[in-house]
């Protein structure tokens, strides 16, 4: 099965709120065949996400802002144009340290 095209305008619906944050799907593992999902996120300080795992690769960009990443039993500190891939099935978690 062939990715599909696919277009996403700043204008469109979709901001969920899930754990603390604001976060709106790009597109998800089921438009890529299970190989990755995009999203944007807005990180408040000291929120985000748990350690966990699945079955796609998952990038950060950072835009604005410090972001930590815990990869594996690694811990590192994104700021903006930072980037980071984790790759599918990867213990991972991340957190906002900013304000903004």
């Amino acid at each position: 099965m062939q990715t599909k095209p696919l277009i996403k305008h700043a204008s469109d619906e979709g901001w969920l709120a899930v754990l603390g944050m604001e976060l709106k799907f790009l597109c998800t593992s089921d438009d890529t065949q299970g190989r990755y999902s995009s999203m944007l996120n807005t990180v408040p300080k000291g929120l985000g996400a748990p350690p966990h795992k699945h079955p796609w690769d998952e990038a950060f960009y950072v835009l604005k802002g410090q972001v930590e990443l815990l990869l594996g039993e690694t811990v590192t500190e994104l700021s903006p144009g930072d980037y980071a891939l984790v790759p599918a099935n990867h213990v991972h978690a991340f957190k906002g340290l900013s304000d903004e």
